[in-house]
């Protein structure tokens, strides 16, 4: 298993390490190519001259050893024919030029091998003691005689201009090869070491450290990555202090009927109670009451594992209303307040009908606790959405307690589990809508929900 530098270094640094290499080889190539084809072009442009200056040769043969050496002359002022040659020989195959005093790089071995290679409109390369040749040939034809005259080029030459070359280019990319090094290390350590950090974090959110922050980066992709795990960070943190508290409030408010229903037990067990029969009627509303956080709780979670499942289905909102309102009536009237509905003139929606049973329940509910008299609710449709309002008349909610009603276990003044509101929040989060709470007359709780209306 590689690293992540390992496996971002190996490849660039490879194809760092072949590139020069394949400079160099292509340099060198080209280069000798060249030197070769511009060899080849000068000797034919001196051979044309030498057919050129071929009537001043026949005029005498004592200007043959003039004309000669100004050839050479020609061929030692031009770059890449620097260390060119002549030789001509008369048809009996000897050597009229150079004479054997004259410095030259021939000796005898050499014109001797250049003699049995060398072919008439043509070049041939030949190597001799470790050094490599060009040779070509002309005749010159006089009235006399013909001269056979050979151009020996050392094609050699040109390698010190080309170690010079080679040694510049590789300078050159030894100090390129070391720059991009440098880049590269260090752009792959941008890159790794945000990683590195988010991989740290999360070793530190396993050991339950969530608020360990990852520094920024300077790339975008990476800065989103690591503020969406930052974001992550903090709201694991938020539903670990959270189900901390809800293990807290819950282990507490299960204890209260608990310990009641535990002491009426043992009182009756120690017969201190005469009457049972009242000890039975209190054992039996703290069971209720029980029985209905643990629904309660029950409720949340499956509300809390994901999306609601439920399918939304079409329904008569006036209808639907009247029902709830209709099953709270004994509630109600055992308490003296009014429920004030009327039609709402909007027939057929689409939407849940249990989510939204749940919400208006918990809302009217808590609304009969807190009523002197009466309770209104409202509906209509603004915007493409649903919007229900219940009023009540009672003395409003504390302003500090209104930002954490929805909190799981939070209770105000006269509260019951400290649930029901918390189940209308999660309610409504399902259904992608908000709700809002003030106070006018008493509390008022306003929920909208975006819907489809069946016209």
């Amino acid at each position: 298993m590689k690293t992540l530098n390992q496996a971002l270094l190996k490849p660039i640094f490879a194809i760092l390490i072949i590139t020069p290499i394949l400079i160099m080889l292509i340099f060198n190539v080209s280069l000798r190519f060249y030197i070769n084809r511009q060899t080849q072009s000068d000797l034919n442009l001196l051979l044309q001259n030498i057919q050129s200056q071929a009537q001043f040769i026949n005029q005498s043969p004592s200007n043959q050893p003039t004309a000669f050496a100004q050839l050479r002359t020609t061929l030692r002022l031009t770059t890449l024919t620097s260390n060119t040659d002549i030789i001509v020989f008369n048809p009996r195959n000897e050597i009229i030029f150079p004479s054997t005093n004259q410095t030259t790089f021939l000796n005898q071995e050499l014109i001797d091998k250049v003699a049995q290679s060398v072919s008439i409109d043509g070049f041939q390369r030949i190597r001799h003691q470790g050094n490599r040749y060009i040779v070509t040939e002309t005749i010159i034809e006089s009235r006399l005689i013909n001269y056979r005259v050979v151009l020996v080029s050392l094609v050699d030459s040109a390698e010190g201009l080309i170690r010079a070359l080679n040694i510049i280019l590789l300078l050159i990319l030894i100090i390129s090869l070391l720059i991009a090094s440098f880049i590269i290390i260090s752009l792959t350590k941008k890159i790794t070491a945000p990683i590195s950090d988010t991989i740290q974090a999360i070793d530190n959110i396993q050991q339950g450290h969530y608020q360990n922050k990852i520094a920024s980066s300077t790339t975008i992709e990476m800065n989103q990555l690591i503020n969406k795990f930052n974001v992550m960070g903090n709201k694991l943190y938020e539903a670990n202090q959270a189900q901390k508290l809800f293990f807290q409030y819950a282990s507490h408010e299960l204890r209260t009927p608990l310990m009641s229903i535990q002491g009426f037990a043992e009182g009756l067990k120690q017969s201190i109670f005469t009457n049972s029969s009242d000890i039975g009627s209190k054992i039996v509303i703290e069971s209720n009451k029980l029985k209905e956080i643990i629904d309660q709780l029950l409720l949340l979670s499956r509300l809390d594992e994901s999306e609601f499942k439920g399918n939304s289905v079409i329904i008569n909102l006036d209808d639907f209303l009247q029902e709830i309102v209709d099953d709270f009536g004994s509630l109600s009237n055992l308490k003296g307040v009014h429920i004030n509905f009327e039609s709402s003139g909007i027939e057929e929606i689409e939407t849940h009908p249990h989510l939204l049973s749940m919400i208006m329940r918990n809302i009217l509910s808590n609304a009969l606790r807190y009523a002197k008299t009466t309770v209104d609710i409202f509906a209509s449709i603004e915007s493409s959405k649903l919007v229900l309002r219940v009023d009540d008349d009672g003395d409003g909610i504390n302003l500090s307690d209104i930002p954490f009603i929805f909190n799981r276990f939070y209770k105000g003044k006269h509260g019951n589990t400290g649930l029901g509101l918390s189940i209308v929040h999660r309610c409504v989060e399902l259904l992608h809508g908000d709700i809002h709470v003030e106070n006018k007359v008493g509390a008022s709780f306003e929920v909208k929900i975006p819907l489809k209306v069946n016209k």
